[in-house]
């Protein structure tokens, strides 16, 4: 505004200027894209339709850096405008390795101006770029751990209020850290790997959530073959209880992990690493629910329960007491007589209402909407009304000069004699790997030709511009024929001596390039070696219808939860991948605790096995619902994307 009214400073300002200003931008927004392609310039015939009063550089910098596209337009959305501060966004400065420069100045930045948001009425900050979002990723991460401790918290209050007992909830939540510790130990010293991606963080959030489900059938069904009445639990209980309950924690376990170690063959670094920790981190949380939680609810009973019940006065236990019989009460008619009622009574009705669900899911997931990868932000940290996500995700939609970042050149080599292979070490980021040559890579005179036209019409195409005028063999071939030839050296020489062959192209080019390469690579590792950083020194140069049943239910269960996950405009990225392949995973447990309770019931009719599965395990898989959802809801209000995501998956798939 000063500079349009011709004031000095802001402080000068009066209201007519701005009035003034406002005109003059109104009258000039309808020469936007003139101004914008002519930039300041007169050279094209289309700068010649720019008013006078319009041709300056201001309006290009208006137009182009601070007002937004629908600057003047006859509609109600919101006008956007940039406040460019007088500083480089702070990975420039990394970039230009400005030491004194701290990440955290910028924050504090930040920090202000929220503050000063707070006190305008007529505008609000939604959007902000200082070149710090992941830095301070980990900042933020640190302040949502807050979200998976109050969700461990809930989990912990629902165990204590089904089992009745501080101490097996104790050794409960005690088995989940030592799972996640366990998985670390075997991840960096048994497989011996350096690199720990955030994303590796997920796990010890998925095992608040599914690592209790276990704790519910061990529980349960330990309290279900205890009938005898007898005061003590003998070895046969125990025996009863793991033959069942082992199996069926298994296959879930098993399940689960093997959709996290697929994972493994991934292209991508992180998912690779992801996988192989989470599946190790469920392994050994199976491993310690059937070797802990047993002696855990020995000792329970044996020591624990006589000792409180003698010492402590009933009136203790009165409100758990009255909590649990309630909550048994809801369970005995839920699974021994609504839940049978539904099954039995209104299947068809079910089939028809999940059969036309996953026909929806099917068009949602790959026809309209469908998943896809996102189009403006690929990197998406944190929720997105944050003003850093918001400005990577929206800026491009309302300013110009963001679109250019996607205009900037982007260097192409092409290389042959080399297979094009990926052999670079598993889950190592930075690990070196090795090229394979292509033993069917002959250079000869013929290839050189075939090569100098291949280049020829390459640099004839729009595609491409070259950055040196002639490719290698043109600038070969020129050198070559330049040479004059000796006695000693004719086979080598020129490429139109009598004496040159084909066969001899190779070795002559060695020769050639042998000594060049040397003194190249003994100056630059010279210089490279007397720097003061390591990083600079490292620089180098150059079935049945049973079994069917089971899987379409399963993969109604994934497609169904997909879409849900679409309709939620979630995109393809590495957080949403990993969510997709956990849905397989999870998707088998509750199917396959039915089926294990099935096998394990009496014989029968198929409508008494099926009846005795739901009392069986109705109740754990409730349960096992229940603290997943109060896991995910939890998160839902975290301000890092992956806690956010996770929790809504866990919301979602319960």
């Amino acid at each position: 505004m000063a500079c349009f009214s011709g004031e000095l400073t802001c402080a000068n300002l009066k209201e007519s200027n701005v009035q003034n200003v406002a005109k003059a931008i109104q009258f000039c927004v309808s020469f936007k894209e003139e101004i914008l392609k002519c930039k300041g310039e007169t050279k094209n015939k289309i700068c010649f339709k720019i008013p006078k009063e319009c041709d300056s550089s201001y309006y290009y910098h208006l137009f182009y850096f601070v007002l937004s596209d629908n600057i003047f337009a006859k509609s109600s959305a919101p006008v956007y405008t940039i406040v460019a501060l007088p500083i480089l966004q702070y990975n420039t400065y990394v970039y230009f390795e400005r030491k004194n420069v701290s990440w955290k100045s910028f924050m504090t930045v930040y920090e202000e101006a929220i503050k000063l948001d707070g006190n305008l009425s007529e505008v609000t900050i939604v959007g902000a770029n200082l070149g710090i979002k992941l830095e301070v990723l980990e900042m933020i991460l640190l302040n949502d751990s807050i979200y998976p401790v109050l969700g461990l918290c809930l989990i912990a209050l629902v165990i204590w209020l089904y089992a009745k007992s501080f101490f097996y909830t104790i050794t409960v939540i005690a088995s989940i850290v030592l799972s996640v510790g366990t998985a670390y130990f075997i991840y960096t010293t048994v497989f011996r790997i350096a690199f720990f991606p955030f994303m590796n963080l997920m796990v010890v959030v998925l095992l608040i959530g599914i690592g209790a489900d276990d704790t519910f059938v061990l529980k349960y069904v330990f309290d279900s073959f205890k009938v005898d009445g007898s005061k003590q639990v003998t070895a046969q209980h125990v025996s009863n209880a793991l033959s069942y309950s082992a199996v069926a924690m298994f296959v879930t376990s098993a399940t689960t992990a093997s959709a996290f170690y697929a994972c493994i063959v991934s292209k991508v670094i992180v998912m690779q690493c992801f996988g192989l920790f989470a599946g190790t981190a469920i392994l050994t949380n199976y491993l310690l629910v059937i070797s802990i939680l047993p002696a855990s609810l020995i000792i329970l009973d044996r020591y624990i329960e006589p000792f409180i019940n003698q010492r402590c006065p009933k009136m203790f236990f009165v409100m758990t007491d009255t909590l649990h019989a309630g909550a048994a009460l809801f369970s005995t008619h839920l699974t021994e007589q609504w839940l049978p009622f539904l099954v039995k009574n209104l299947k068809f009705l079910w089939l028809f209402i999940f059969s036309a669900l996953f026909a929806v899911s099917f068009v949602v997931v790959f026809y309209k909407p469908g998943l896809s990868l996102p189009r403006r932000n690929p990197l998406i940290l944190f929720s997105p009304a944050h003003p850093f996500e918001w400005y990577d995700e929206h800026g491009e939609l309302h300013f110009r000069f963001p679109l250019a970042k996607y205009k900037m050149p982007m260097s192409v080599t092409i290389i042959w004699g080399f297979l094009p292979s990926d052999l670079r070490a598993m889950f190592q980021p930075k690990g070196s790997f090795s090229l394979i040559r292509n033993r069917n890579f002959n250079m000869s005179l013929e290839v050189l030709r075939d090569l100098e036209t291949a280049c020829g019409k390459l640099a004839k195409t729009s595609a491409f511009t070259f950055k040196d005028e002639k490719c290698f063999a043109s600038t070969y071939f020129d050198w070559s024929a330049q040479q004059i030839c000796q006695n000693g050296d004719a086979i080598c020489c020129n490429y139109l001596s009598s004496l040159f062959e084909d066969k001899n192209l190779a070795r002559c080019l060695y020769n050639e390039m042998k000594p060049f390469f040397e003194s190249t690579e003994s100056a630059a590792l010279t210089v490279l070696n007397e720097a003061k950083t390591e990083t600079v020194r490292n620089g180098w140069i150059v079935t049945t219808n049973d079994k069917s049943s089971t899987i379409l239910t399963i993969t109604a269960i994934i497609l169904e939860t997909v879409a849900c996950l679409v309709l939620l405009n979630w995109k393809l990225n590495i957080i949403e991948c990993t969510i997709i392949i956990l849905t397989i995973g999870l998707s088998f447990d509750c199917t396959l605790h039915y089926a294990v309770a099935f096998k394990f019931t009496p014989p029968g009719t198929k409508e008494e096995k099926i009846n005795a599965a739901l009392k069986h395990i109705g109740t754990p898989v409730l349960m096992s619902a229940v603290t997943t959802a109060i896991a995910g809801m939890a998160m839902v209000f975290a301000t890092t994307m992956v806690y956010i995501q996770v929790g809504m998956f866990m919301v979602i798939v319960t």
